[in-house]
């Protein structure tokens, strides 16, 4: 019997798991065969790092090479934390940041070193008039070897644009679990 692959999705700041597109992702990929987590993470209006960080990984507790992940805005940056935390052994399968996020002022540095070995397993989509993230953060990701899409017209794919479905995200996840790399 194949070992089914597990998938957490992590919103952003002031957001639910409830919000924008996140739902129909959740429905799309159950609908596959998927198993979806998609927490509440606590106080989202002041959202803390490190508590996000920790409910991410008291979830997920062993990651391997079926576990995917998919996050919106400040949902990457905890989901990059995450994977900082990770050792030398510990294996995943793939990671999608929408509208992804790297700091901000009064958030913790990145390690980009402890995360790079990940980033050829992370696809990152962006728009070209986010009003939130700009492009810079796009070439950021690039340099560091994830592959990048950028979408017109998509602001920070929130409830503001009224975006409820986001197959670019879905389709890049279907494509990591469909590849034989492992990271």
């Amino acid at each position: 019997m194949e070992k089914k692959k597990r998938v957490f999705i992590v919103h952003g700041w002031a957001s639910s798991s409830e919000d924008c597109w996140l739902p129909w992702i959740k429905k799309e990929l159950e609908k596959i065969g998927f198993i979806v987590i998609a927490p509440d993470m606590s106080d989202p209006k002041t959202p803390n790092i490190s508590i996000w960080t920790s409910i991410l990984s008291d979830l997920v507790m062993t990651p391997d090479e079926d576990t995917y992940f998919i996050g919106h805005s400040m949902g990457c940056f905890i989901i990059l934390k995450y994977l900082e935390s990770l050792t030398e052994k510990d294996r995943i399968g793939g990671v999608i940041c929408v509208g992804g996020r790297l700091g901000k002022d009064g958030w913790p540095p990145l390690n980009t070193e402890k995360i790079k070995r990940f980033t050829p397993r992370v696809k990152a989509i962006f728009s070209d008039n986010d009003y939130y993230v700009p492009l810079s953060v796009e070439e950021a990701y690039r340099e560091w070897g994830a592959k990048t899409l950028i979408l017109n017209n998509s602001g920070h794919f929130s409830r503001k644009e009224s975006i409820t479905k986001l197959p670019e995200a879905r389709d890049a996840l279907l494509e990591l679990a469909s590849s034989r790399v492992i990271c």
